[in-house]
């Protein structure tokens, strides 16, 4: 533990990761993590990370989530195959 980064929370959620290898040391320092209100995923990391977990959905389909709002519940279900006609 890093009583340091630990004085720092619940402010920030911080975390530090050291590698050690051959002569070298690497280290870096987060405050806040990836995903966190204050360093948000691009849409296109959620989009990635949610195509990696489900390989045979048709992305094309996510299509209708960026209009949204432009569509009725009926369009967006039924264009993502949740509508039982």
């Amino acid at each position: 533990e890093n009583e340091e980064l630990n004085q720092l929370t619940p402010e920030k959620r911080s975390s530090k990761v050291m590698i050690k290898y051959n002569d070298k040391v690497q280290e870096n320092t987060t405050y806040y993590p990836l995903g966190e209100v204050e360093n948000p995923l691009l849409m296109e990391d959620i989009l990635e990370k949610f195509r990696l977990l489900n390989p045979k959905f048709n992305m094309n389909k996510l299509q209708i989530i960026k209009h949204i709002e432009d569509n009725s519940i009926r369009d967006v279900l039924s264009e993502l195959g949740l509508l039982d006609n």
